[in-house]
């Protein structure tokens, strides 16, 4: 159930893809030790919306980590963390290309006192390229990724929506070649280096509309909306949606039974396997008015019996609670430090029938510090001496 049990990582990183990465990593086990600066640490922690004190983005990408506030300017501090790394299995940070070596924590250098160890530098950008040095923030990245869209308004040009695709899938990437590097480490006895791009892993998530731009080609216009009847969005008698997906001859059969228009079948083309009806536009308006006389929930009834692809719109909040949801298991209570409970998701990955249990809470800034010197040797005083040096927080 927790295949990574027994990996350390030292995650030498702040802000969505490095907690995104790191979280992924522990969750499915693994002991991710969070090496924080003080004062103030991983400065998502900061960010709002809050929930009680607890930032909700700190709360989202950090559970089941401990954290350790180390100064790794300083001599001292810097090895203590090379005494974690020897220890470790992987390191994960977050950092400007180049600027872990002026630290002497960059790959060359933690190789030294660890061959075996994997590596894993995330950026927005990548180590190299024209782009390499430029600054990351969310909308940036995706931007030159090409994950946003531009709309025109009254008021001028808007973007949207901010979906962090760019800068999520950035970390999950990171935490696939981290895992790959995990089990070449084993064949081999070799760490590696992984060069993790959030901009890399924009573009590659849109991996299909990519191909057809760089080929010249566009997706059907207009798709998931009135311009492709058989492929959209209705409104429904409560207000909701439902989305019509009927590309299939079987579906779109089935379908126009199922609404009382089998009149409408023949509308159907036979010279692809599928269509779209972006060639019947008009079709939009025969369909619309039927499915206003039903409301969401019913009209997603009759097709859930019938085992046709339409079905309700629904918000995430209403994914995650819906019956499915629950019987997926997906939402789980979590109990904040300060005593109160919220609502979070599980882990993603269903292994041997399980999502795993949380083994600790989103840390408190430097929570784990005693706990984790203690575990890489270091005495009481020792401890003491460094807090007051502010080397330790």
């Amino acid at each position: 159930m927790d295949p990574l049990s027994g990996v350390r990582v030292v995650e030498l990183a702040r802000l969505i893809p490095g907690d995104v990465a790191g979280q992924a990593l522990a969750d499915l086990g693994a002991d991710v030790i969070k090496v924080e600066r003080p004062p103030v640490g991983d400065y998502l922690r900061h960010i709002p919306p809050t929930m009680g004190e607890m930032s909700v983005l700190h709360a989202a990408d950090n559970k089941n980590k401990r954290s350790i506030a180390v100064d790794h300017r300083s001599e001292a501090g810097l090895e203590l963390i090379y005494r974690l790394i020897r220890s470790a299995d992987v390191v994960l940070e977050v950092s400007d290309p180049g600027s872990m070596a002026r630290y002497k924590l960059d790959y060359a250098s933690v190789r030294k006192i660890n061959p075996k160890i994997v590596y894993c530098s995330v950026t927005g950008f990548g180590q190299t390229g024209p782009y390499a040095h430029l600054p990351s923030h969310g909308a940036n990245m995706e931007c030159l990724a090409g994950t946003m869209t531009l709309e025109d308004t009254p008021d001028g040009p808007k973007l949207g929506p901010l979906a962090f695709i760019a800068t999520q899938h950035g970390g999950y990437q990171a935490a696939l070649g981290i895992c790959a590097g995990l089990v070449a480490a084993l064949r081999t006895g070799e760490g590696c280096y992984i060069d993790a791009s959030c901009w890399d892993a924009g573009v590659t998530f849109d991996a299909m509309p990519a191909t057809l731009a760089l080929n010249g080609l566009r997706h059907i216009d207009g798709l998931l909306s009135p311009e492709t009847p058989k492929y959209a969005p209705y409104y429904c008698k409560d207000g909701r949606a439902v989305v019509v997906c009927a590309i299939e001859r079987q579906f779109w059969d089935t379908f126009c039974a199922l609404i009382g228009r089998p009149d409408l079948v023949d509308r159907h083309s036979s010279e692809f396997p599928v269509d779209f009806g972006e060639h019947d536009r008009p079709l939009y308006k025969e369909i619309a008015p039927v499915l206003l006389t039903k409301t969401s929930v019913e009209w997603g009834d009759i097709f859930a019996a019938s085992d046709v692809p339409c079905c309700p719109v629904f918000s995430l909040g209403e994914a995650a609670q819906s019956a499915h949801g629950l019987a997926r298991g997906i939402v789980r209570n979590a109990s904040e430090q300060g005593g109160f409970e919220y609502l979070t998701v599980a882990r993603g990955l269903v292994i041997d029938g399980g999502r795993g249990e949380d083994r600790y809470a989103p840390p408190r800034y430097g929570q784990h510090t005693d706990e984790i010197l203690s575990e890489i040797g270091c005495q009481d005083n020792e401890i003491a001496g460094l807090r007051a040096r502010n080397i330790v927080a």
